[in-house]
């Protein structure tokens, strides 16, 4: 079984001596890989604690994507699964993020009871607090992508990380589909950071991350799986 699954804001608080304490605005994010590498690492323990599918669905966006090996809604998919009959581990090695910390990209190694391992990507997205959503003031994952592999790649002493650049401005580079194919492209808001996916009919696919360097879009990931039977 192949791995299947891609910053708490700080608020404000005023007070004085004739008036209750009262939450304002939410602080401006600055990018902090650490925190969205913490995040992973805590839906990790969690699969290993709940199952993959219930820490999967904990923590995904309503409208999160993963691959089964066509893409599929992440929420309905993993709802109709039930228990998980294997166990699966993963670990960061990477962490890219957009220069307004609200977007980032983890990478890394998965292994599976099964014996299935290979790398994986997920992107992340933060939520806003709203009220809406239990997931609301915390990262979400938007993508979830696996790459297996004859052997999973080793872990390296310490997680790297590489923010965007915020210098200048970042264009949105957004490109036509090739025909035949499902395609998707995702920017961070701030368009320092881009993603993009691409299924085709014979289930092969690929997942690209690029990161605004302050004068292009450069390229930092790259994931490709092979055609797959049907």
């Amino acid at each position: 079984m192949r791995r299947t699954w891609c910053l708490v804001a700080a608020f404000s608080l005023s007070a004085c001596a004739t008036a209750p304490a009262d939450f304002g605005p939410p602080l401006k994010l600055s990018a902090n890989p650490g925190d969205l590498a913490a995040a992973d690492l805590a839906m990790a323990r969690s699969a290993q604690q709940d199952g993959i599918f219930t820490a999967l669905s904990n923590n995904a966006a309503r409208n999160a994507v993963m691959f089964t090996p066509g893409p599929v809604v992440a929420l309905d998919w993993l709802k109709a699964q039930g228990k998980a009959p294997f166990s699966v581990k993963w670990q960061p090695h990477k962490v890219y993020m957009s220069c307004d910390g609200k977007t980032g990209v983890t990478t890394g190694a998965f292994q599976a009871s099964d014996n299935a391992q290979g790398s994986y990507t997920t992107v992340w997205g933060f939520a806003e607090r709203s009220g809406s959503t239990n997931n609301d003031g915390k990262w979400q994952w938007l993508l979830d992508h696996n790459v297996p592999q004859t052997a999973a790649p080793k872990s390296p002493e310490s997680i790297t990380t590489r923010v965007a650049s915020c210098k200048g401005s970042a264009p949105a580079e957004i490109s036509a589909p090739p025909e035949n194919v499902v395609m998707k492209q995702g920017l961070s808001r701030d368009q320092s950071l881009s993603f993009t996916w691409v299924s085709r009919p014979d289930h092969s696919r690929t997942v690209s991350v690029s990161l605004w360097n302050g004068t292009a879009m450069e390229e930092v990931l790259r994931d490709e799986v092979a055609a797959t039977p049907n």
